[in-house]
């Protein structure tokens, strides 16, 4: 139930967050930012430089790896071995949650993306991206 996701996300020692080869642009798996909320690390298993993979890098809210059977059992071993680290990275984690990514953060986001339209300093019919399916015209209107 939704009234016991806090504690449901603040039980595990970490978090797994993965998102498939190919999606990055497309999908953000959200779980990340109620996690970053809980305190918890997150073993990442996506693409580096995605919007989670560079969140994880920045905030240093927990560890990337390629979505390798060894390589996430190592980092898994690792970091159950080692108490200190995981508070470490759950702790920056929710400093990050707190300092960047509150619905305060994203609504005033919103408001200045809104306000700059407004003024005419971002054209809200300019290209913003790859278009899903690609082909010449790859970029939406």
């Amino acid at each position: 139930p939704m009234d016991r996701l806090a504690e449901a996300l603040s039980a595990a020692d970490l978090a797994v967050v993965c998102l498939e080869p190919g999606h990055t642009g497309i999908s953000v798996p959200s779980k990340a930012y109620g996690v970053l909320a809980s305190g918890r690390p997150i073993l990442g298993i996506l693409d580096a430089d995605g919007e989670i993979g560079q969140m994880i890098k920045e905030t240093g809210c927990g560890v990337l790896v390629e979505p390798d059977p060894g390589e996430i059992a190592a980092a898994i071993r690792e970091l159950a071995a080692d108490e200190e680290a995981r508070a470490a990275m759950g702790e920056a984690g929710r400093t990050a949650f707190l300092e960047r990514y509150t619905l305060a953060h994203a609504a005033a986001a919103y408001d200045a993306a809104l306000a700059s339209m407004l003024a005419g300093e971002i054209d809200a019919r300019a290209p913003r991206g790859p278009r899903v399916g690609g082909g010449e015209d790859q970029y939406a209107p």
